[in-house]
Order: C-alpha cells, then sequence, then structure tokens
C-alpha cells in the first residue's frame, strides 16, 4: 500500500484536503516563510507522496500569516549556518529536485495565492502554477544581485518561464521590487484582487477546476457506456 500524506506529520506545512482540493500551507509565519532546511525537506517529501494520489486533483499553494514566501533562507542554507556539510547537501539536493523537477512533473495543476512578499526563491512556484492570484498589495522582488549574484539557475530558468524577457532582466539586474499590477504585466501573475479576496478567489477557482474535470471524466464514462 502506497503511503499518504496524512501519514507523515509536517511541522512547516500546513495541508488540508476538501473535496479534491489540496492546500499547502507555507507554515513559517515569524520568517514570512522563508524556506529553510526542514521546510525544503519536507516539501520534497509531500510532493513525493501526494504526486499519484488520485484523491487529489488540484493544489492550491499559499502562506500563512499574510506573506507568501520570502524565498529561500540565506542565513540557514548559506550565511553562517550552523548546519553539517551533510545537511547542507541533502537540503540543496532536495531544494533542486522539487524546484527543477517535481513540481513540473506533478499530474495536478497548481494554483497559487499570493499575499504580502514573494520573493527569489519562491518563484518556482510560480512559474509551475496554472494560474497565480495576487493581492493588490503582493511585493515582488529578485534581491539576489543586492547580496552580490544573480538568481540561481532553477530560479533563473523559471524567471525566464514566466516572465517577459525585459522584465526578468529588469528585476534580476536591480534588485528592486515590483507590485503586483507590474508582475501581471510581465507574465508572472494572473490575476491581481483586493486583499481580502485573494485566498477565496484561489480556493474558488481551484474547486470550479475540480468541477471540470469530474464534468470531462463523466462525460467520458458515458461515451464508454453507449
Amino acid at each position: 500500500m502506497l503511503s499518504t500524506f496524512e501519514s507523515k506529520r509536517f511541522c512547516q506545512l500546513s495541508i488540508e484536503l476538501t473535496a479534491g482540493v489540496l492546500t499547502i500551507a507555507l507554515n513559517r509565519p515569524d520568517k514570512k516563510n522563508a524556506i529553510g532546511v526542514e521546510m525544503t525537506l519536507e516539501i520534497e517529501s509531500l510532493l513525493n507522496l501526494i504526486q499519484h494520489d488520485e484523491r487529489i486533483k488540484v493544489l492550491l499553494l499559499r502562506g500563512l500569516g499574510g506573506n507568501f514566501s520570502t524565498g529561500m533562507d540565506m542565513k540557514d542554507f548559506f550565511d553562517h549556518s550552523d548546519r553539517t556539510p551533510v545537511e547542507l547537501a541533502k537540503a540543496r539536493q532536495a531544494t533542486n529536485h522539487w524546484r527543477s523537477r517535481q513540481l513540473r512533473l506533478l499530474n495536478q495543476p497548481i494554483i497559487c495565492a499570493v499575499e504580502g512578499y514573494c520573493l527569489g526563491g519562491a518563484f518556482p512556484m510560480l512559474e509551475c502554477a496554472t494560474w497565480v492570484i495576487a493581492s493588490d498589495n503582493a511585493i515582488f522582488g529578485l534581491p539576489e544581485i543586492n547580496f552580490g549574484f544573480v538568481p540561481g539557475g532553477p530560479i533563473a530558468k523559471s524567471v525566464g518561464i514566466a516572465m517577459t524577457r525585459r522584465g526578468a532582466s529588469y528585476a534580476s539586474l536591480t534588485g528592486r521590487r515590483f507590485n503586483s499590477e507590474q508582475a501581471q504585466k510581465w507574465g508572472l501573475v494572473s490575476q491581481v484582487c483586493a486583499p481580502h479576496e485573494c485566498i477565496a478567489l484561489a480556493q474558488q477557482a481551484a474547486h470550479e477546476m475540480v468541477a471540470q474535470f469530474e464534468k470531462k471524466s463523466n462525460l467520458e464514462q458515458q461515451r464508454f457506456t453507449q
């Protein structure tokens, strides 16, 4: 019997399955949902468990505490990290795995609900999403250049896929933050809404998508039985 996500305890991800929609909430609000070692390992583990779960039709990604994610936790991964080399190597491998392969190969479509900060290492989630809904007070950015380097390979690839060429160049090479309206113009965001509507609209879109899948499945079954 295949393991299910219910059989595993997650500390930095909040998970809820409702009527075919699996909501995955990054749950590190005190750090604005920065992706540290524990969270990245949990993301890889969870995506592995849900890939072939037929109960899950759509994924909804969000962050708790009013922020989507400030990207990778630089202190935990790089600067003055107190992790062992083995721990860091495992975490970096997991990060590359879910950013470069797992998200792209998932059987389920993804909807992202973006509130507050969405920076750097969180961009691969948006790139792999079918639909990105952002509150009009969301803040986007690729701050890597401010620390002396450009966005890493997987992030640069995601930016190149999801954003216009000039938008990607501007964001990557200036490190300046930009708002939801600009993110929509550059192709990163599908829909901009009021802050109090963001999660509800994402949930509505996810359940509408599930309903369309069920309708298609029913029609196919009717054709098969005729």
